[in-house]
């Protein structure tokens, strides 16, 4: 296959996820602690948003 000059090595996929679900996981436990959810929700939407794009 071939890969195009600005393909990352590979070693960057596994930081960007345990970075992902470090975040995630610090999301998850504000998210219990906040008495305003929505804001909560509206970033992890954007986080989403962001993630997927």
């Amino acid at each position: 296959m071939n890969k195009v000059p600005w393909t990352p090595p590979g070693w960057v996929f596994g930081a960007a996820w345990t970075t992902i679900r470090v975040c995630f996981s610090i999301y998850m436990a504000y998210w219990v602690k906040v008495d305003n959810t929505n804001t909560v929700l509206a970033l992890f939407a954007l986080q989403f948003v962001l993630n997927v794009g």
